[in-house]
C-alpha cells in the first residue's frame, strides 16, 4: 500500500527507514500532491531538522 493510500485510509502516515533511502523526496512528493489539491499539510520532524524545513518553505514560497 502506497503512502498516499495510507494517508487516505488512516488519515496520516509515518515515513521511517534507514538513512539515505529517499524519505525527503518521498515527503516532498506527498506534500506537492496535497498542495495541488488545495489541502493544508502538517509535517512533524525532530527539532534537529527544523532548519532544513524552514529553508525549504522559504524557497518554496519565493518560487
Amino acid at each position: 500500500m502506497g503512502d498516499i493510500n495510507k494517508i487516505e485510509t488512516y488519515g496520516s502516515c509515518i515515513i521511517a527507514d534507514s538513512v539515505g533511502l529517499g524519505k525527503i523526496f518521498e515527503v516532498l512528493a506527498i506534500i506537492k500532491y496535497y498542495e495541488l489539491r488545495n489541502y493544508r499539510v502538517l509535517v512533524l520532524v525532530p527539532k534537529k531538522l527544523r532548519d532544513n524545513w524552514v529553508i525549504y518553505l522559504w524557497k518554496n514560497n519565493r518560487n
